[in-house]
């Protein structure tokens, strides 16, 4: 292997590193997820031997996990409509690519038609699907670095809470409570 890497190898690298954040952020979710039985068996077990400062105590982890569970999934969903938007700006250049190629096979066969005009417009179409997608693999990388994916609020209400404490044993299960999450977070976002 020699000292530079090529614009695949940095490209498959990149997109590695992508897989490995993405799914390193639904394991967290996960671990959350056992955590907040533990919390919310907590409150229940500081209800029956009523003892009101545990039951705050375990009200108050439980609502901290929610936040960061919260917060880790519009990371997520953040970070897979980023990536999404950088793939469409590649498949972009690729298509004005092949635009442009055919274009000039046509014209080529004709004589006497000036293509540079053509060509420069195909030229500066690709540069700028170029430069777009370069933007993208730069929003992308300080993104899964910094953990900063949205400006939007995280906290949890009290009501959200009680819903996860006492709604959490009528049988919903970790799949639908997480569906229900991320249509939650979906809305959230739709109306930025």
């Amino acid at each position: 292997m020699g000292l530079f890497k090529s614009k695949e190898e940095k490209e498959r690298e990149r997109n590695m590193a992508i897989k490995k954040s993405m799914r390193d952020l639904e394991k967290h979710i996960v671990e959350l997820e056992k955590g907040e039985q533990v919390f919310r068996d907590a409150v229940k077990k500081a209800q029956e031997q009523n003892l009101p400062q545990q039951i705050e105590k375990a009200r108050q982890a439980l609502k901290e996990s929610l936040t960061e569970k919260k917060r880790t999934y519009i990371m997520l969903i953040d970070a897979q409509i980023m990536i999404q938007r950088r793939n469409m700006m590649s498949r972009q250049k690729s298509f004005l690519g092949a635009v442009q190629t055919i274009t000039q096979s046509i014209f080529a066969s004709m004589k006497g038609v000036n293509i540079s005009k053509i060509t420069a417009g195909f030229d500066q179409a690709i540069e700028g699907a170029m430069a777009q997608t370069e933007q993208f693999d730069e929003m992308i990388d300080q993104t899964l670095s910094s953990g900063d994916f949205s400006s939007g609020s995280y906290e949890v209400s009290d009501e959200e809470i009680d819903k996860v404490i006492y709604g959490g044993a009528s049988g919903v299960s970790s799949a639908d409570s997480m569906d229900d999450v991320i249509a939650g977070l979906e809305a959230e976002l739709n109306k930025h």
